[in-house]
């Protein structure tokens, strides 16, 4: 017998919407802001290239290891997990003090570059 397709449901679909559109501006976010943070945090322009790419070579490297989680454990459990460590990096990275705290956020916050292609 032939198994019938699954159906994706409305709101499956305009979630998976919502986070890339999410994804899109965490990865666009800092570039604007670059100049007030280099002034703000006393950045130099090479910190700020590493500020603004952080975010991508995380993601870069978070990719491939929560597809690997995701078959063995199971997606959705996988994606929530990322989800709630890309709420903390966007905490530690409103809260960051200095350069060193605001890298850290980012890095957490890459997490959701690895989300995108496991939500589908």
């Amino acid at each position: 017998t032939l198994a019938s397709p699954v159906r994706i449901e409305k709101p499956a679909v305009a979630a998976l919407g919502v986070l890339a559109l999410a994804t899109g501006a965490l990865e666009s976010v800092v570039t604007p802001t670059l100049p007030l943070l280099q002034r703000e945090l006393d950045m130099s322009p090479a910190e700020g290239a590493l500020l603004s790419i952080v975010l991508l070579i995380t993601g870069a490297l978070i990719t491939p290891v929560a597809g690997k989680f995701g078959d063995r454990y199971g997606g959705k459990r996988v994606l929530i997990r990322l989800m709630a460590v890309v709420s903390v990096g966007g905490l530690v990275s409103s809260l960051a003090p200095n350069l060193p705290v605001l890298l850290l956020g980012q890095v957490l916050q890459g997490a959701m570059v690895g989300a995108l292609p496991l939500s589908f």
